[in-house]
């Protein structure tokens, strides 16, 4: 959030820059500082299954009965739009303003263009995002909880193989399928186990 509110500051500072020698001023040094998106990204990319979690449990709370629960309610909701835009906007918002030697600091895995930068925060971010969501929000309901898991995993196993062309290395593209591949059969697994307890009773 902190990248787009630099960018729409840069973008108003671009239309008057030129009315006034501070403001011209101000834009060149924002213009030369707007590499800090970095520090953000770090920030609530290392934080996203807490808050994602988190978020989910304050949505099971079953009153909020003083000023505190409300604020604390309403702060986490915020938190969790802003981490969801987050995800879903700032990654291919980097690749449409900025250059491709700074841009390209944020890819791990996979080459720079436009659907690589969907690649690594839908399949990666979102996915964890979404997985811990269901934890939280369905932490007394196993038998929801699990099944959810299993198609959030099956989406995004799905989406994994839309993207292999953009892998740099195709043996990170397959190891990565794995995993995912392992960890869908670990819900169906559990999920089986649930619903038909009968035939590993027998």
């Amino acid at each position: 959030m902190m990248f787009i509110a630099i960018k729409l500051i840069m973008l108003a500072l671009r239309i008057i820059k030129d009315r006034f020698r501070f403001i011209r001023s101000c834009y060149l040094y924002c213009k030369a500082s707007t590499k800090w998106w970095s520090l953000p990204i770090g920030i609530i990319e290392s934080n996203i299954t807490k808050i994602s979690f988190s978020s989910a449990i304050q949505i099971l709370t079953n009153g909020l009965f003083t000023f505190l629960d409300r604020v604390n309610f309403l702060a986490m909701v915020l938190l969790f739009c802003a981490t969801l835009c987050h995800i879903l906007i700032t990654y291919p918002l980097i690749y449409l303003t900025q250059k491709q030697r700074p841009a390209s600091t944020i890819l791990v895995r996979s080459y720079y263009s436009f659907k690589s930068f969907y690649l690594e925060s839908n399949c990666a971010l979102l996915r964890n995002f979404s997985r811990c969501f269901v934890h939280g929000i369905f932490l007394f309901c196993y038998s929801s909880q699990i099944l959810s898991l299993a198609i959030i995993d099956l989406i995004f196993l799905l989406a994994t193989f839309l993207f292999i062309p953009q892998f740099l290395n195709k043996t990170v593209a397959v190891l990565f399928i794995f995993y995912q591949t392992l960890i869908l059969a670990i819900d169906i697994f559990f999920l089986t186990h649930d619903r038909f307890p009968h035939i590993y009773n027998e």
